[in-house]
């Protein structure tokens, strides 16, 4: 299995951790995960808007050979937080279960030289964080960590030790 199939299919797996956030009450799916941070609700709809982008914006640039765009992380994170609002735990779940397997369904029908191919994000040749060039893969690298990141966030938050407020939830792995 070559390197880029791998981190496809790591990617497409993190719908399996999602997926098992329909066992929370809706009281565990809206409350805060952290005083003042935002809800399992709001992160998975963040999540979907940054899938949601990639499909729409950044896939379609890396096919024409133009460069990456994303937007500003504050505002942009906003937009996905104030859409999990507004719709029901599963059909939210279910949305990104959807977009994440067509973003890898769109992303294993790509050459290996496309995922490979260096590209700008935001004009930018290296990323200022690792000084690795970007290329789509790169891109999908980044976005498996801050899957896990939320991931490693969601699992502590919802962890017995965390509160009392939350039962026990071990079962949130993947």
């Amino acid at each position: 299995m070559t390197h880029s199939v791998q981190l496809i299919a790591q990617y497409r797996e993190f719908a399996r951790f999602v997926e098992q956030l329909k066992s929370l009450s809706e009281a565990e799916w809206s409350m805060p995960v952290t005083a003042g941070k935002v809800s399992v609700r709001e992160i998975v709809g963040h999540l979907l808007n940054w899938d949601q982008h990639l499909g729409t914006q950044v896939i379609p640039a890396a096919r024409e050979g133009l460069g990456l765009y994303f937007p500003e992380f504050d505002a942009f994170n906003e937009i996905g937080y104030a859409y999990a609002r507004t719709v029901q735990q599963e059909v939210l779940i279910d949305q990104f279960i959807y977009h994440r397997h067509w973003l890898c369904e769109q992303l294993q029908r790509m050459p290996t030289m496309q995922l490979l191919k260096p590209t700008t994000a935001n004009g930018a040749y290296l990323c200022p964080r690792s000084g690795k060039p970007y290329s789509l893969l790169y891109i999908i690298e980044e976005m498996i960590d801050h899957d896990q990141y939320h991931q490693r966030y969601l699992q502590q938050a919802l962890s017995p030790l965390s509160s009392s407020v939350y039962p026990i939830h071990s079962h949130l792995s993947i």
